[in-house]
């Protein structure tokens, strides 16, 4: 034994039932850091690259000072430990889908945006408040739960906001018609299930403008 580590061993050959194998190996260290091996491509005016080719000399992996390009009918990458994707730019997963396994899904710093087309958001969550935009439906199968002691829900539409269902229950609490304080006349058109009040009346759109009134009592 030696300070020196031992060295490479190129190890090759043909048979008939099976062709040898070819090993690359780095010295051991009795203490200390094992051998290292290095695969250096040539200098010129552009760099050469580390090729990996199969027996048809498909490239199957190419490294180089600019790319590293791996091809393969599959592709499995493992860690013990973390594993980290870093870009300049953009990182891309390309694929009919993609699979998030075995823990949640975490975005740091910058926003969650799903694109239709690459560019145009469909849905956005804020990494700074968490503020939820979506541009198309929600469908859900469970419950809508809103925990703060104060909540709003605010839509900003021109029109109406429709809330359709077979039974609408009110609980826990007073229900407040706001902005509805005013007084039809029978010439106001209404769609049918409209509610307004003044301070005398109650008026109902029983059916497509027509109304009806109730009357107040003070307590």
């Amino acid at each position: 034994t030696t300070s020196a580590g031992g060295s490479i061993t190129l190890t090759g050959g043909g048979g008939t039932s099976s062709g040898g194998s070819l090993t690359f190996s780095g010295g051991a260290a009795s203490s200390g850091s094992g051998g290292i091996v290095t695969l250096a491509a040539g200098s010129g005016s552009s760099q050469g690259s580390v090729n990996v080719v199969d027996a048809s000399s498909n490239s199957l992996l190419m490294i180089s000072a600019s790319t590293l390009t791996a091809s393969s009918a599959a592709v499995s990458i493992s860690s013990t430990s973390t594993m980290a994707l870093t870009a300049g730019t953009t990182v891309t997963l390309t694929g009919t889908s993609t699979v998030v396994a075995g823990g949640p899904l975490q975005v740091n710093m910058n926003n969650f945006i799903v694109t239709s087309d690459g560019s145009t958001a469909t849905f956005t969550v804020s990494a700074t408040s968490g503020n939820v935009a979506m541009a198309g439906n929600l469908n859900m199968a469970g419950n809508l739960v809103i925990s703060p002691a104060t909540a709003t829900i605010t839509h900003s539409g021109a029109t109406s906001l429709t809330i359709s269902s077979p039974s609408v229950i009110f609980s826990g609490g007073t229900f407040v018609l706001a902005g509805s304080s005013s007084t039809p006349t029978s010439s106001v058109s209404c769609a049918a299930g409209t509610i307004m009040y003044d301070t005398s009346y109650i008026y109902v759109c029983s059916t497509l403008n027509t109304w009806y009134k109730a009357a107040l009592a003070a307590i």
